[in-house]
């Protein structure tokens, strides 16, 4: 299967993915909107579809359907149970899964990874935003005070009341029934739904149901056939059956970034960043250079690729070398300039511009030496990285350079750091502590584009001899 085919089948779980809220916080929302006449309107379509409460009563859905773009079609099922998803799909005579179990995304791809279970990365599903194809939840919930009346006006021989909220591209219009009250027609910069009609359904849900579903977008066609509301689920259909490996991303759990809460107010930033220094000094104390065995993991590799790293703590120098098949990758660091051995860009050493830098040092050092470089530090909150909860530090270097970095509140390690502007991530997983060092075994990097690479320490050595030479360009310098 190509990359390409590969893309366009994850675009089709994509339709219903990456909203932040629940079902239940949406209809939760507080209303403050002046403009009356657009909540009548949304007040009357509750009512038609059966009511605010019997909604909010609704914790399980199926919904099926099917897709279809310019190479691709199939069907699909879906299914809820509170913030919990699954979605099935038959395409190109195979059988497709992402699921959310409430913690983690999962999926199966029979043309990937032997066909088995693995976990996928950065892919949240959200009941939330499923539901919201057929019942617009963020207007009736926390976009409900952003909503303005607009017009009436005939669409497909029906009287409409119009209703839009936001600008340019976040910009949406909704069309209701004038007579019925229910939801026609519904547009935004993603997407065009088009409901066909509504029935009531003779179960203990109570509501209108909608008949048909049709949304457009630039990926293709989602079409609902039928939709139940409150059918029996189980909730082992939602968990995760299958054997981990580096391969399959076990690691999700605990990259993925959870619950944000405010900052604790018995800390400054300064005295987080004292406590982390501090344990960074017991760290290094007597340490003048690290050699680091490795074994690196990419995103869908089925074996590892040896590495071997030097740091010259008090000089800024460092040496990567990887072997990737027959192939010998460097990036090194020698003072002021960097240099690269890239076997996919060129037979030749190459001398790397500051921009163009792209090595694998995750340096904490700008923080450690934040005062002394005149850099200035903030307290932005507390978030949950997988189960751990971190102090999110700002660290600002300049009017363009702001560095995040994710301390473990209780022992004060670094748990992951990130540029504000880039899609560079690094997360340290394991810590051991060797002959008094508290020292990364587990490292999770996400580089440009999405690519993901877990380097395994096998082995750490301190004050070995070094052979300087290594970090000498040996090119012709420019």
């Amino acid at each position: 299967m190509t990359t390409k085919k590969h893309l366009l089948l994850f675009s089709l779980f994509s339709l219903l993915m990456f909203a932040p809220s629940l079902f239940a916080q949406s209809l939760s929302s507080p209303v403050n909107n002046t403009d009356a006449k657009a909540q009548q309107i949304i007040d009357r379509y509750l009512q038609a579809i059966g009511g605010r409460d019997n909604l909010a009563k609704v914790v399980s859905w199926k919904i099926f359907g099917k897709y279809k773009n310019k190479k691709i079609e199939g069907s699909m099922k879906t299914t809820i149970k509170y913030d919990k998803v699954r979605m099935d799909m038959e395409a190109m005579g195979q059988h497709f899964v992402q699921a959310y179990d409430g913690v983690d995304t999962w999926e199966v791809n029979p043309m990937e990874n032997g066909g088995k279970p693995r976990y996928a990365l950065n892919a949240k599903i959200s009941a939330l935003t499923t539901i919201n194809k057929f019942y617009p939840m963020f207007l009736i919930g926390r976009d409900r005070n952003l909503a303005v009346y607009d017009s009436t006006g005939t669409w497909q021989g029906k009287q409409v009341q119009v209703l839009h909220y936001g600008k340019g591209v976040k910009q949406k219009v909704y069309y209701f029934d004038s007579k019925t009250g229910l939801l026609l027609y519904r547009q935004s910069f993603e997407s065009i739904v088009y409901i066909q009609g509504y029935t009531h359904k003779e179960d203990a849900s109570g509501l209108y149901l909608p008949t048909g579903v049709k949304t457009d977008t630039p990926n293709g066609v989602w079409v609902i056939d039928s939709i139940w509301a409150n059918p029996e689920v189980a909730d082992n259909i939602f968990a995760y059956d299958g054997e981990t490996s580096y391969s399959s991303n076990q690691f999700a759990h605990l990259i993925n970034e959870g619950k944000t809460l405010e900052p604790d107010l018995q800390f400054t930033a300064e005295q987080i960043v004292a406590r982390y220094i501090k344990l960074h000094a017991k760290s290094e104390k007597g340490i003048e250079n690290v050699k680091m065995e490795c074994t690196v993991f990419f995103n869908g590799s089925k074996k590892g690729f040896p590495m071997h790293t030097i740091l010259l703590l008090k000089e800024n120098k460092s040496y990567m070398e990887m072997k990737l098949e027959d192939k010998v990758f460097k990036s090194v660091k020698n003072g002021k300039v960097s240099w690269e051995v890239n076997p996919f860009k060129s037979k030749e050493p190459k001398i790397i511009k500051k921009e163009e830098n792209n090595d694998f040092d995750f340096s904490d050092k700008e923080l450690v030496h934040y005062k002394k470089n005149g850099h200035e530090v903030k307290y932005i909150s507390r978030v949950y990285i997988g189960k751990k909860l971190c102090h999110k530090i700002a660290l600002m270097q300049n009017k363009n350079k702001t560095t995040y970095f994710y301390l473990d509140a209780k022992t004060y390690v670094m748990v992951k750091n990130k540029d504000k502007d880039s899609e560079e991530e690094g997360y340290c997983l394991e810590y051991e502590r060797k002959d008094g060092q508290l020292l990364p075994k587990l490292v999770y990097m996400i580089q440009e584009e999405g690519m993901h690479m877990i380097v395994k320490v096998d082995k750490y050595t301190f004050n070995a001899p070094v052979n300087h030479q290594l970090f000498e360009f040996p090119g012709r310098k420019k």
